[in-house]
């Protein structure tokens, strides 16, 4: 049997809100991050005005957890510019000089907001 095909391109999207909710983000301060779905929200206590990505999990030793960062913590604002997602937190500090300081915002479960310093990792 013979069979003629034709080869051409697609744009496949390079990022999904699926793909998003589906798999963690891990950032190089040792976060692994995800949505602030609506059973997650209701399961640590948030507001439903609170948005941001949460701490799913810290990776010991890690810069993150260095400075008491916890999961179920809530990231508001990565270098002073909130953000919405796990991929905007981790593309952000990619961006950032290796020995730099940044701060973020985050919240705890229990309605603490702080600002975090973090030294990027050189």
């Amino acid at each position: 049997m013979t069979v003629s095909v034709e080869l051409g391109e697609t744009e496949l999207p390079t990022r999904t809100a699926v793909a998003d909710a589906v798999r963690p983000v891990a950032t190089r301060m040792g976060l692994r991050l995800g949505p602030l779905t609506a059973d997650v929200r209701s399961e640590l206590g948030y507001d439903a005005a609170v948005q941001g990505p949460v701490v799913m999990e810290v990776v010991p030793l890690s810069p993150a957890h260095q400075k008491g960062i916890r999961p179920g913590t809530v990231i508001l604002e990565v270098d002073g510019g909130p953000v919405s997602s796990a991929t905007e937190v981790a593309e952000r500090l990619d961006r950032l000089e290796p020995g730099s300081v940044t701060g973020l915002l985050v919240l705890t479960p229990g309605g603490q907001g702080s600002l975090v310093t973090l030294r990027i990792p050189r």
